[in-house]
């Protein structure tokens, strides 16, 4: 039955006497439309409205001939109005549920969130506020290497809070645009390298060996703060979900017109049907959530975000085997340095 028309939508009492009418048209007796042919049984159409809403239909049918009286006509009407209230809060109540169970797991990824971001940044924050104690203190006894050296460890901490805090805010939009990012040639390997001294602290003390196999030529088409940002996240996913002690190598495939970067660590590898729902929000892997390792499920989405916005892509390499590790990978477009240095104001072309 598809009820296509107003006609549908009123109630009808359709009565049958012995006389057999199989294959009768429609047209030949006063009934629903979107009926194709008479039917050889008395029946009780009822719509189920509730207000504007269309429900559904309710239809009774009858084995014997019947004949529908005035009051039995008012019973039915009044059920089938009573079925369609029914349904409509059955419906609500059913939404409210949901609406109810959402707001639960949202108010425990609040919580989770809190915890995790106030993990994230007291680390940096506390390398802050030591150097800047030790500067206090010990100023004028230290020397000019050893103060350039604290104020360099402070900066560094600084930065990192400010990714991080980047993070955070990237993670209250929906989505981030090509209007939040401020695209110039950026050295990739200046921007590595600068990543790799925010975690050096980390690093050393894990005993870990990172490999850097990136041309300092190379220059990218992104925003500088953005491309730190997503290297950070990476890099630090890295360090989180391989074993202490273990390498990585970060490296990087030159093409015509864009480049690639890859990071590579050693840990439990990803199954390839765990992949993409890692790009999501607040998605980990159900092997992680029982873990001590940290983590809100922001990092790889806010990346993914970021590079696509920067005009790049973002993917996972693993096999999901423990040992092989995973490679997370992005590409962005390149910046040809040669070419601009000739286009420069002044420079003549060669017509010869």
């Amino acid at each position: 039955l598809k009820p296509a028309q107003e006609l549908d939508w009123r109630p009808w009492f359709y009565e049958v006497k012995d006389e057999p009418h199989d294959g009768e048209p429609v047209s030949s007796f006063k009934g629903p439309p979107c009926l194709a042919t008479r039917p050889n049984f008395p029946y009780a159409w009822l719509p189920l409205q509730s207000g504007e809403l269309r429900v559904g239909l309710l239809v009774l049918t009858y084995v014997r001939p019947h004949y529908f009286l005035k009051e039995e006509t008012h019973v039915l009407e009044m059920f089938a109005n009573q079925c369609a209230s029914a349904l409509e809060n059955t419906r609500i109540t059913v939404e409210l549920r949901l609406a109810y169970e959402r707001q639960k797991e949202l108010d425990r990824l609040k919580d989770q969130f809190i915890v995790t971001a106030s993990h994230e940044l007291r680390t940096p924050l506390t390398a802050v506020q030591g150097y800047v104690e030790l500067l206090y203190e010990y100023n004028t006894s230290l020397s000019v290497e050893t103060r350039a050296n604290f104020i360099s460890r402070a900066s560094l901490g600084c930065d990192e809070l400010t990714l991080l805090v980047e993070n955070i805010m990237d993670a209250s939009r929906v989505r981030i645009d090509g209007e939040n990012v401020r695209l110039k040639p950026v050295s990739l390997h200046d921007s590595v390298i600068h990543v790799l001294e925010i975690l050096e602290a980390l690093t050393r003390r894990e005993g870990r060996l990172i490999q850097v196999d990136i041309d300092p030529s190379i220059y990218v088409m992104s925003d500088d703060v953005r491309l730190r940002q997503i290297l950070l996240n990476l890099v630090s996913n890295a360090l989180k979900y391989s074993p202490v002690g273990s390498g990585i190598e970060i490296t990087s495939e030159v093409y015509p017109l864009y480049m690639i970067v890859r990071i590579q660590d050693h840990g439990l590898g990803i199954p390839p049907d765990d992949q993409q729902r890692l790009f999501e929000r607040f998605v980990r892997l159900e092997r992680d959530m029982n873990s001590p390792t940290r983590g809100a499920g922001l990092g790889l989405y806010i990346s993914k975000q970021l590079v696509e916005a920067m005009g790049g892509h973002i993917w996972i390499e693993s096999t999901g085997c423990e040992g092989d590790g995973s490679v997370f990978a992005f590409s962005l477009r390149l910046h040809h340095v040669q070419q601009e240095e000739s286009e420069e104001p002044g420079s003549q072309p060669d017509l010869s």
